[in-house]
């Protein structure tokens, strides 16, 4: 009605935001679903092809949004209600400001890698409101192109968040490895549990929200394989107890040379 591509960009995005979030808890309901035999590891990834499918969805909003923003710079025209707009910007803004405090906050706590990325989106459009709002107040002074402009910075934004989100999500589907922050932390562990005197090809992997590692651990030569399998049973348990987000560990047991 008021003749605001920034505005209408902003609305695009929000309905993006939408059907990204029904899209999240679709996944994230899939997810946790309990492994069957034709999927014993679970659905976990079911979450990262959610992240997947909203990374698109933004990527062609963001390319829609930037044409239709080129069509206006070159041809602007005067924006009507202009005190509507900038009050329905503002109200928006807090809107997903909240939202996006809300699913961060949410997300860290399960660990859900689709709703840390939706809670990144939803910041997205505290941006877009000043933009919006700056560009329509430059409209004032007769610079009817700002307001156009604001819709192009929008659309660059949202192009943008596609490549970082469907980055992450690519990543996980591939099985990238953790951050080595974790790996570190859990080698630690792995050490330092008793009995064990060396380990090797500890690997760990992301599906979704949860992670699997798997290790080569060493014992000494003497140590008998109810003991050995104690020791093991040790380190599973200590590093499933320290790291909340690890589903299993597997243990492969070997003897070796070394004296005490």
């Amino acid at each position: 009605m008021a003749g605001s591509i920034a505005l209408f960009a902003d609305t695009v995005h929000t309905v993006s935001d939408i059907a990204g979030s029904v899209l999240v808890w679709a996944g994230l309901r899939i997810s946790l679903k309990r492994p069957t035999e034709r999927f014993p590891y679970g659905f976990y990834k079911a979450e990262s092809i959610s992240a997947l499918i909203v990374s698109i969805i933004i990527l062609f909003t963001g390319i829609g949004i930037l044409q239709d923003s080129m069509e206006k710079l070159f041809s602007p025209s005067v924006i009507s209600f202009r005190i509507l707009v900038i009050v329905v910007a503002i109200g928006s803004g807090l809107v997903s400001f909240s939202l996006a405090r809300y699913k961060d906050r949410v997300g860290r706590e399960t660990n859900s890698q689709a709703l840390i990325v939706e809670s990144r989106h939803s910041m997205t459009d505290v941006l877009n409101a000043v933009l919006v709002c700056s560009g329509v107040a430059f409209t004032y002074f007769n610079i009817l192109w700002a307001e156009a402009l604001a819709g192009f910075i929008i659309g660059l934004f949202i192009l943008w968040s596609a490549f970082r989100f469907g980055k992450d999500s690519v990543f996980s589907l591939m099985d990238i490895s953790v951050e080595p922050e974790i790996r570190t932390r859990i080698r630690d562990l792995m050490e330092k549990t008793p009995g064990v005197v060396g380990i090797h090809a500890l690997k760990i992997r992301k599906s979704g929200p949860f992670m699997f590692a798997e290790a080569h651990i060493e014992v000494d030569k003497g140590t008998t394989v109810e003991a050995a399998h104690m020791i093991a049973d040790t380190v599973e348990n200590r590093v499933k107890n320290s790291v909340k987000t690890l589903d299993s560990v597997t243990i492969h047991i070997g003897l070796t040379h070394k004296q005490e």
